[in-house]
């Protein structure tokens, strides 16, 4: 642990206050007597360090609490207070940033969408920076933790570069180093949308408290990560959970892949919309597919039926292969779930072993359309709570 040895006593110290920080953040609520048992920690340590905790804002008290002071009597209640420190999490979306601000617990104090003229690199860049920077005059010094940003592309396994991105037409774009000189807030992160995603549903929607579960998302494209055992699967590149790429019919329409049959040319938004386009000469988006859906137009609900099943043997497979206990599902195609969620059920029912599809929930994301944005800041929280002494640029 660099910086850190001969430290002695208060090397400690450090470990002990990380350990408290991360056990009344994970409980809530708690008492000195409480942690102190849990953690098997002398009371005194445990007095000393909370109150350096409440003397740096990371713990409040909360007034007396039944049964934690031993012998019947009451001991003051204390709470981790998750304000305290924010981070700046930004998803970007067709034209659009989703922004949000969080708390250490991932939860939105704030949010916003913001236009994007153009999306290349640096309007990007320069959007994410006027929100941050606005906040940053306000708010009180060393607040903000970092930022995070979830795109619609490949991002290498190091998190430095965007490889590729055919929704937005960008190749090899150092898209950190970009962000980290015109906003150099500590941590920066960078990732593909979907895997952080995933990683807001973990901290703050369906997720919660899982272990096991995928998140897909079906918009323009899609998109699927994967957690298990707490953490959101990569694979040996990066590229795990290329679902929108599994042959779902076999001689089907073209994909952008180069092959033929995918779930994302079948099931993908922009390809129902064509079809449908084609089929009535009138344009369709989300919002007129849900609406048409709603008016039981035959045409939008053969469709639908079409992208339902096709959706089902591709989560067929997933269940399967993964047995997770939850497969959220995310994305402007779920405005039109309603018609969607029993046959994407009946398909999966028919292709999985049965004692495996019961233990499988198929939800909808309550998080739409924030998840990635919720998830880059919960990521930037993340790696922030785990570097060596995240409480140390504190003044105690």
């Amino acid at each position: 642990m660099a910086g850190t040895r001969g430290r002695g006593p208060t090397l400690s110290k450090d470990m002990n206050r990380k350990l408290i920080y991360r056990t009344l953040k994970g409980q809530r609520t708690s008492t000195r007597t409480e942690l102190a048992a849990a953690l098997g920690l002398n009371k005194n340590t445990v007095n000393a360090i909370v109150e350096e905790l409440m003397s740096a804002g990371y713990v409040r008290a909360i007034g007396l609490q039944d049964g934690g002071g031993g012998a019947g009597r009451r001991a003051l209640g204390i709470a981790f207070e998750p304000a305290k420190r924010q981070a700046f999490g930004f998803q970007l979306a067709n034209r659009s940033l989703i922004a949000v601000v969080t708390d250490l617990y991932g939860a939105p104090l704030e949010q916003a969408e913001l236009p994007v003229a153009e999306t290349e690199p640096q309007d990007v860049v320069d959007a994410m920076a006027g929100f941050v920077r606005e906040r940053l005059a306000i708010a009180p010094d060393g607040t903000f933790v970092g930022l995070g940003l979830g795109v619609p592309a490949v991002v290498d396994p190091a998190g430095e570069r965007v490889v590729q991105s055919t929704h937005l037409g960008w190749t090899n774009v150092p898209l950190k180093a970009l962000l980290a000189e015109a906003l150099p807030l500590g941590i920066t992160l960078l990732d593909n949308a979907v895997k952080l995603a995933s990683q807001g549903e973990l901290w703050y929607g369906a997720g919660q408290g899982l272990k096991n579960f995928a998140y897909c998302s079906f918009g323009a494209g899609v998109g699927c990560s994967l957690v298990i055992d707490g953490e959101i699967v990569r694979g040996e590149a990066g590229f795990a959970g290329e679902l929108g790429h599994i042959a779902v019919e076999p001689g089907g329409p073209p994909c952008s892949c180069g092959n033929a049959g995918c779930l994302e040319a079948v099931a993908g938004l922009t390809a129902i919309c064509a079809r449908l386009e084609a089929a009535t000469g009138k344009p369709f988006d989300a919002g007129r597919l849900a609406a048409s859906v709603r008016e039981g137009h035959p045409a939008v609900r053969a469709e639908m039926e079409r992208a339902g099943r096709a959706i089902g043997t591709a989560l067929a497979g997933l269940v399967n292969l993964m047995n997770p206990r939850r497969i959220i599902l995310d994305g402007p195609l779920m405005l039109a779930s309603d018609s969607l969620l029993t046959v994407i059920a009946e398909e999966m029912c028919g292709k999985t072993l049965p004692f495996a599809f019961a233990q499988t929930e198929i939800v909808r994301s309550s998080l739409q359309p924030l998840s990635a944005a919720i998830g880059a800041a919960a990521g930037v929280v993340r790696d922030w709570e785990r570097q060596e002494d995240p409480l140390g640029a504190i003044v105690f």
